[in-house]
């Protein structure tokens, strides 16, 4: 929330006017709603981005140790040729 949205819900409270509350608490409903409306979004992403980065490091961990176990199997199989 700006600067200048706060000065004007504090100017309206200060009036003491009823209208002008009004008129600056659902101003305030709003700007909280889309506030919320914007985290609710944002954590989403994360989310998203959290989902993605497990997958692709699970990919790469099973890359690896298809790798690793290839290069064992070589290794036994060569000391089992020189037996």
């Amino acid at each position: 929330m700006s600067k200048l949205k706060i000065r004007e819900f504090q100017a309206a409270s200060r009036k003491g006017d009823v209208k002008s509350l009004r008129r600056a608490l659902r101003k305030a409903v709003k700007i909280i709603q889309a506030t919320d409306s914007e985290n609710q979004s944002l954590w989403a992403m994360l989310e998203e981005l959290k989902a993605s980065e497990v997958e692709n490091h699970q990919s790469l961990l099973k890359n690896e140790i298809a790798d690793v176990l290839d290069r064992t199997q070589k290794m036994v199989m060569a000391d089992i040729g020189e037996a």
